[in-house]
């Protein structure tokens, strides 16, 4: 199941805010129907992409870096996001060139 929570402008509380009641009632509608969502006490919350294993939350936004689109390749621009910590994929996804103007999807 993926939940996504999505909105022009750069207002991250708000989107936030609207992600956690869409969980929060998903939740409770599937513990009401006696089941939930897969936990470890070790892990966290399991779903099929280990890469965010623990909190199975990916955020990300979609930003314009064209300096940055024009002086690196895709690969090299994945590489400068990892030493922040996040991923950046490109316009088509993971290691494609940026979208229009630089589009980069930014994420942790």
């Amino acid at each position: 199941m993926r939940i996504i929570a999505m909105e022009e402008g750069g207002d991250i509380v708000s989107i936030f805010k609207r992600w956690s009641k869409g969980i929060t009632s998903i939740r409770k509608l599937l513990e009401g129907m006696g089941s939930g969502f897969q936990f470890d006490p070790h892990f966290g919350y399991i779903h099929t992409c280990p890469s965010n294993l623990g909190t199975g939350l990916r955020a990300s936004a979609m930003i314009l870096l064209p300096l940055l689109s024009d002086a690196l390749t895709p690969h090299q621009l994945e590489a400068f996001a990892k030493r922040f910590g996040v991923q950046a994929r490109g316009g088509n996804g993971e290691h494609t060139p940026a979208g229009p103007g630089g589009k980069w999807d930014i994420s942790n």
